[in-house]
């Protein structure tokens, strides 16, 4: 009896405890309509919560009456009475505040959280920012606008992009990109950067290395637009953007009498004799053709003079401007909706781009984006579809693309229209008199347009990119979730090229293949008509993630742990082909008997396939909200390393700590609110993908007997392994009350080993390159990332200034190779070839001892006496022979922007900078001038009496049997040519205006709940540059600088 009260009682007891806590659910909004992670406590009874990223939070209600305190950085405190019984699940909005730091959310991909919970280093750059910039595709987005991040533009075609500098030597140096959770495959210029909410970049190894081998480089990751909880918004985006062409001017050419000088000088001197002579007829100059005229009598010499006058009066820069050149023009178009409710939310999207460059070219872009988040309970589902088809047709030719011949540069006082406007002729490969008679033989037309020719080639391109994915989260209990993604993309790149019947191109390959049986009978193995090339790439990638999630808060303590398994396979097909309708041959050329060549036929088959596995888990915890430890651990494998397990797979690490010191109880109250200090420490790796542990072997055809054959492309190497990286971060975080002043500091130490690099091997053993690839490299990387945010007046008038300055300088420590000849080293900053103790990529150059007084020319040092021995110089001369000037990537970069707001208006100047680093500009080849027609206008201040070398650097004209290569190469590559690249420019101005939409409005009635009108300016000019020569440093010598532009649009939300 005794026991069964006791047990009643127990029950009683415990009823009445149970029913004394009660749950309290809801979920935390913005004033905006997204969830938020905030933290959740009670006021009274001191418990405490957390929000997860869908905002939704439960927690124990012990009184009958208490009050939710409810917080997060960037947001008002909300204070939230309740009472017991609580009938429904709350919803909670906070205002942001321009009282509290910016609230930043970041991503890694696989998991988000709050920055003053991270300990690794993030920037993020918000949709805010991405809208100071107007262009159709993201990458153009980020230039000058994110902490870390620099961009290498001198390769227009290979724009490259470094997060911290360089991390390798010879393996892939450009960043991750990952897109909604997985890494992006397809090409960037597929996202419409409308659809993107906000981007993270992953710098650290706390913050990259649960990506692997594939984050040494640094990780960029996009987030698009998701739906809202009980709410519904239409925005719409439309601009035009116009922009100047570039400016010929720009190119450096030598001026058409001094062009024209130079040819009568090497004309009376005999140099055009063998050319004139050669039985294969190439092309002559009409300056040139005039001086044969006037020599064999056909003209007098005064007619001659009158009519090399006229050609010194053209310059073809002009016709270029005039018939080529014209303003790009872009279009772009964007509609998205979203919304939801508490059992789902969605988002929908159509974006349509139309792009005309300075040549005419298109590129049209259609983007469709749908991804819907379903709440099922537990299980929470988030299919996401999204297309994109662009379109690439091709414009009028570009200025380095119409020449004489395939290796030759166009005369400056060549003419692309006569003075009527007709198009004109411009000699190609022949002599105009060698094809014309070659026409009254029965070939086909050889005479070369360019005002028509270009209107004969018709190149397209199209790209399909499909990503489909699906996200499932189960909650198993309310702290562990079961998470399972995966992804589909699939690309589909159809190119077409095709020369009408009419195109030059194709008449000159048929006359080039033309037999004559030496009767004057023809046959014509190339068929009449157009020549078509067409190429198909598809991309297959499956991506599937399955992983485990455990979230808790509880009192003091917060713990997240994710642990999962990776699968991702990637297929790559290529095939390409042009078809002539018969079996490839070689053939006798027409305009040379002796030649024998075989029709292109251009045709390929490539197919590839990548295969990743992966295991992954990340942790983090935090105690008091003021200290939090963090660990991720991941390993990957691959068989493309050596033959011992242990080389095929490499575990990949990192740890990290950081304390909120303003938290802190002994943390004084004033003006300094924010204090934070983190410190990560970890290891990432590097995946060169081309390269194996076992001998490969390459095929080709054309030998000597035009017949198969196989050669050795690749040694074996059973030690090779993984490139590793180990990254140390210091930063500190801080900000003022009322916002006023706020930022971060960081310092990182990137140490690389086990680099790939080519070291040279007996060539007897078989390999054409002489080398083979091992790992033979050290390097360290050292750099600081600042960024300060000052908001300088916040009234009517409000006035927020940003400064981002990022110094990244690395070094090679060890390069284990016995190649120390100077010649190999010169590259222009160009080309790399490492060297101990220098920076990756460097500027070095022939010492420079000034003009020879009597002769011009250009001297160097042997010795270290001045000297005119070019070859001894180049050939002899030693690494310890050349001057290093310094990096030919900035050592210091970043920006400045000022943003002024007043009554609506908004006006965004953004100002870029670049210092310590070097380029040499180019210069006069008088060897590359008589092969191929290169030249330059320094030719006008070159050397032409004694006492000119006290006023120019540039050496005199070289008599015929003095113009050698040495001669010319040593003269490019001194160090007279070798200035400081630093420079600054305005980068961006953008001016907006957001009218007011009071109560009575009637744009207000129709539903407008936001419209803002933009005029935009990207690349104004260069502001300062240190070097005299007015040149633009960071575009490569062939390359024009960008032209301004000028967009106007409108954004509306309703």
């Amino acid at each position: 009896m005794n026991k069964q009260f006791l047990l009643c009682l127990l029950a009683l007891l415990f009823f009445f405890d149970v029913s004394a806590q009660r749950l309290v659910t809801g979920q935390v909004l913005t004033d905006d309509g997204k969830p938020i992670a905030a933290t959740v406590a009670l006021k009274l009874s001191k418990s405490q919560s957390a929000a997860g990223a869908d905002g939704q939070f439960i927690i124990l209600l012990s009184r009958q009456s208490d009050t939710l305190v409810i917080s997060h950085v960037g947001f008002r405190l909300a204070r939230v009475p309740v009472s017991w019984p609580v009938t429904r699940p709350l919803t909670i909005v906070l205002q942001s505040s321009a009282t509290e730091l910016e609230t930043v959310v970041v991503s890694t991909g696989y998991y988000q959280l709050p920055k003053e919970r991270a300990t690794g280093a993030f920037s993020q750059i918000s949709e805010k920012t991405l809208n100071n910039s107007v262009s159709t595709d993201i990458l153009s987005r980020l230039k000058g606008n994110a902490n870390g991040i620099s961009f290498d533009e001198r390769n227009d075609n290979q724009r490259q992009i470094s997060v911290r500098g360089l991390s390798t030597i010879n393996s892939n140096t450009q960043p991750l990109i990952v897109l909604n959770n997985f890494p992006y495959d397809g090409s960037l210029n597929s996202i419409n950067p409308n659809d993107v909410e906000s981007i993270t970049v992953l710098k650290d190894a706390a913050a990259a290395s649960i990506w692997g081998v594939r984050a040494a480089n640094g990780v960029i990751v996009i987030n698009t637009k998701k739906g809202l909880t009980n709410h519904r918004e239409i925005s719409f985006n439309s601009n035009l953007t116009v922009g100047r062409p570039p400016d010929l001017r720009e190119i450096p050419v030598m001026a058409s009498k001094d062009y024209i000088f130079y040819e009568r000088y090497l004309f009376d001197n005999g140099f055009y004799n063998a050319t004139e002579n050669d039985p294969t007829h190439p092309v002559l100059s009409p300056a040139v053709e005039q001086m044969i005229l006037a020599r064999d009598g056909s003209i007098s010499a005064g007619e001659l003079d009158r009519r090399l006058a006229e050609l010194s009066s053209y310059d073809v820069r002009d016709d270029f401007r005039k018939y080529l050149y014209q303003n790009r023009i872009n279009q772009q178009y964007a509609l998205n909706v979203r919304g939801g409710t508490d059992k789902q939310i969605y988002y929908y999207s159509i974006g349509y781009d139309h792009n005309s460059d300075n040549l005419g070219a298109t590129t049209g872009r259609l983007s469709l984006r749908t991804d819907h988040q379903l709440n099922f309970g537990r299980l929470t589902a988030n299919p996401v579809l999204a297309f994109s088809r662009s379109q690439l047709d091709n414009g009028r030719p570009v200025w380095s693309a119409v020449k004489p011949g395939l290796s030759s540069f166009i005369y400056p006082y060549a003419r692309l229209a006569d003075g009527a406007g007709n198009p004109a002729r411009l000699s190609r490969d022949f002599r105009d008199s060698y094809a014309d008679a070659a026409v009254a033989n029965g070939l086909s037309d050889w005479s070369y347009y360019p005002l028509n020719d270009f209107k004969e080639r018709q190149t397209a391109t199209a790209i399909n990119d499909l990503v489909a994915g699906l996200n499932l989260d189960y909650r198993l209990t309310g702290d562990l979730h079961a998470q399972v993604q995966y992804q589909y993309e699939w690309v589909d790149t159809e190119l077409s090229d095709l020369y009408t019947k009419d195109s030059y191109y194709s008449r000159d390959l048929k006359n080039r293949f033309t037999q004559d049986d030496g009767s004057g009978n023809l046959s014509f193995p190339v068929p009449e008509g157009g020549v078509m090339y067409k190429n198909n790439e598809g991309l297959r990638s499956h991506s599937g993630r399955a992983q485990l999630k455990y979230s808790r808060n509880w009192g003091a303590h917060d713990m997240n742990i994710l642990a999962g398994t990776e699968l991702r396979s990637i297929n790559t097909e290529s095939f390409g082909n042009t078809v002539y309708g018969y079996m490839v041959s070689y053939f006798q050329q027409y305009y040379d008997p002796g030649n024998y060549q075989g029709i292109p036929y251009q045709t390929g088959f490539t197919e590839l396939n990548n295969r990743f596995r992966s295991y992954y888990a990340n942790a983090s915890y935090t105690y008091l909200e003021r200290y939090t430890v963090s660990g991720s651990l991941r390993k990957d494998a691959s068989n493309i390393f050596g033959g011992d397990a242990n080389k095929r797979t490499v575990p990949l690490w990192s740890a990290g700590v950081a304390w909120n010191i303003s938290n802190e109880k002994f943390f004084p109250a004033g003006p300094l609110n924010y204090l934070k200090l983190r410190a990560t420490y970890g290891y990432n790796g590097n995946l060169p993908r081309n390269l194996s542990a076992k001998a490969t072997l390459s095929q080709d055809q054309g030998n000597y007997n035009n017949q198969p054959y196989a050669y050795i492309s690749s040694f074996p190497n059973a030690s090779l392994r993984w490139e590793k990286v180990s990254v140390t971060n210091i930063g500190l975080d801080f900000g003022t009350s009322n916002n006023r002043l706020s930022g971060s500091v960081e310092y990182y130490y990137k140490k690389a080993t086990d680099l790939i690099g080519r070291q040279p091997i007996d060539p007897t053993v078989g390999i054409p390159s002489a080398s083979v690839v091992r790992n033979i490299a050290d390097m360290q990387t050292k750099g600081w990332d600042v960024q300060l945010n000052s908001l300088n007046l916040n009234g009517n008038f409000r006035w927020q200034t940003t400064l981002i300055w990022n110094y990244n300088r690395d070094k090679v420590t060890r390069y284990s190779s016995t190649n120390t000849s100077g010649y190999n080293f010169i590259t222009g900053g160009f080309g790399i070839n490492p060297i101990e103790g220098r920076p990756v990529s460097s500027v070095l150059s022939y010492k420079w001892a000034g003009l020879d007084p009597e002769t011009g020319d250009p001297r160097g040092f042997v010795n270290g006496q001045p000297s005119r021995d070019y070859a001894e110089i180049i050939w002899n001369g030693q690494l310890s022979d050349l001057e290093y000037h310094g990096p030919a990537q900035p050592v210091h970069f970043g920006n400045l922007n000022n943003t002024f707001s007043y009554a609506g208006f908004s006006l965004f100047v953004n100002v870029t900078y670049r210092f310590g680093y070097y380029f040499q500009r180019p210069t006069m080849s008088y060897y590359y001038f008589v092969r191929n027609g290169r030249n330059h206008k320094d030719f006008a201040q070159r050397w032409q009496q004694p006492g000119d070398e006290n006023r120019t650097n540039v050496p005199s004209i070289p008599t015929l049997s003095s113009n050698t290569y040495e001669r010319d190469y040593f003269n490019s590559y001194s160090s007279a040519l070798v200035e400081k690249a630093d420079n600054i420019r305005l980068q961006d101005v953008n001016l907006s205006w957001s009218p007011g939409l009071g109560k009575g409005s009637k744009l207000k009635a129709i539903g407008l709940e936001q419209v803002t009108f933009y005029i935009y300016a990207r690349d104004l000019g260069i502001l300062w540059r240190a070097n005299k020569s007015g040149l633009d440093p960071d575009f490569g010598p062939e390359a024009l600088s960008p032209s301004p532009s000028y967009s106007f649009g409108i954004r509306a939300k309703f």
